[in-house]
């Protein structure tokens, strides 16, 4: 699996982005970790 993590600033916050091919499996344990974020169009 090809993925890419990137620093961003976010609403005047920096948040890492993470870009990958779309795998439920990992979406869903990205969303278990604490104050995790999940913005598909982003």
């Amino acid at each position: 699996m090809r993925w890419k993590a990137t620093l961003i600033k976010y609403r005047d916050a920096d948040r890492i982005a993470v870009e990958f091919e779309k795998d439920q499996e990992l979406i869903r344990r990205i969303k278990l970790i604490d104050d995790a974020r999940w913005n598909p169009q982003r």
